[in-house]
């Protein structure tokens, strides 16, 4: 007997149910969102300082010129206007030399509250994205 027919032996399967069914899941807080969001920064650092590691989610990327472009996401949406007095969704033109004290800049933006309205914008898109589906 396979492993899949031992657990459909004690489980019940489903077709066709229907998404109102399903168990939703569960919101982020704020303080998971900001934890998150942290995640990613530094998973790009450690990433920038030993391309080795696995390829994370990127909040950078290097422009034409040599330099680079930076965010902060909360999932798979950058978040908006949190650079510049509310103006700007990317840091751009940042050297190379100074990427990591940019990216020890970001984590503090959020761990600090900084980005807390932005990450709050991207979680109502989220929950509104996931409500027409």
């Amino acid at each position: 007997m396979s492993i899949l027919s031992k657990v459909l032996a004690q489980h019940t399967a489903i077709c066709g149910a229907s998404k109102r069914t399903l168990k939703r899941v569960q919101r982020d807080t704020l303080q998971k969102a900001r934890a998150k969001c942290i995640e990613k920064v530094r998973a790009n650092k450690a990433w920038h300082n030993d391309n080795t590691l696995q390829k994370p989610d990127t909040v950078v990327a290097q422009d034409t010129n040599g330099n680079f472009s930076v965010g902060v996401k909360y999932g798979n949406r950058y978040l908006l206007n949190v650079f510049n007095g509310g103006k700007d969704t990317f840091i751009e033109n940042v050297p190379e030399s100074v990427l990591n004290d940019v990216f020890d800049g970001l984590v503090e933006m959020i761990e600090t509250g900084e980005c807390d309205a932005a990450i709050k914008d991207a979680m109502a898109a989220n929950l509104a994205m996931h409500a027409k589906h």
